[in-house]
């Protein structure tokens, strides 16, 4: 690895930390921390069923997860809005999972 690569990657970690530690201020589990980082490595692109088999998470446990990191986690009680899910033009039943603003801001 070249000393420009290892720098860019350390980075990359040292920015991964520090949206760790502002995530952990809202009392978040291990599990949803590791969602939002994988959507934050490559927004758009998977599916929490992608990220849940992935780790050998349940499907449920990854619906949990998210439903923590989206806007509403249960009726009436809002979550931390820093995931959506969104549709595919090619199929609807797809939903891959982005940022919200707000979690672009951490």
């Amino acid at each position: 690895m070249t000393t420009l690569a290892a720098k860019t990657k350390t980075t990359d970690y040292l920015g991964m930390l520090a949206k760790a530690q502002q995530l952990i201020a809202h009392e978040v589990t291990i599990t949803q921390l590791m969602l939002f980082l994988e959507v934050a490595q490559d927004e758009g692109n998977q599916r929490i069923i992608d990220i849940a088999n992935r780790y050998g998470w349940t499907r449920a446990s990854g619906s949990r997860s998210y439903r923590r990191l989206c806007k509403w986690e249960a009726p009436e009680q809002p979550g931390l809005d820093l995931v959506a899910m969104v549709k595919t033009e090619y199929n609807a039943r797809d939903k891959y999972l982005e940022l919200t603003t707000r979690g672009r801001k951490i």
